[in-house]
């Protein structure tokens, strides 16, 4: 059982038994800003051109959504509901013409963002044209998470 269990990556059979394997743990928001920058870039800047003045854009937190509003701040003047801080301020800064919303709800310190019943609330109040939305994880069985 220990071999099989050992061969699908699920723990790590040892001398006398088995361990945990070790479980990926996502690196720091600030951290991941940095990483893969220019290509976030890129994929920010194609992105925000396809957007048009007067659209409702939501745009949920991550670090190539940051990036992505920082593009659209330049490309269009939309609307923009977010759950995210970095998003609000990155849409504003640089003399943007969107008009923001950000939602409330429990505040994330190292992501800045904000989650929970009363921004799922809140979030239903909007209708958007557009959904701007990060990809956690690829599976091959269960798609985009």
């Amino acid at each position: 059982d220990l071999a099989q269990l050992d061969s699908q990556g699920l723990l790590r059979r040892v001398h006398g038994g088995a361990q945990k394997t070790k479980l990926s743990v996502e690196a720091p928001f600030v951290q991941r800003l940095t990483e893969n920058a220019y290509p976030k870039e890129r994929i920010a800047r194609r992105a925000a051109a396809l957007f048009e003045d007067n659209e409702t854009v939501m745009i949920d937190a991550g670090t190539t959504t940051e990036f992505f509003a920082a593009a659209l701040a330049g490309a269009a003047r939309c609307t923009v509901v977010t759950n995210s801080i970095g998003v609000a301020l990155r849409v504003q800064e640089g003399g943007s013409r969107s008009k923001v919303y950000l939602l409330g709800g429990e505040c994330h310190a190292d992501t800045k963002e904000v989650v929970g019943s009363i921004t799922l609330e809140q979030v239903t109040r909007f209708r958007a044209d557009h959904a701007v939305l990060t990809i956690g994880a690829i599976d091959s069985s269960l798609g985009l998470m």
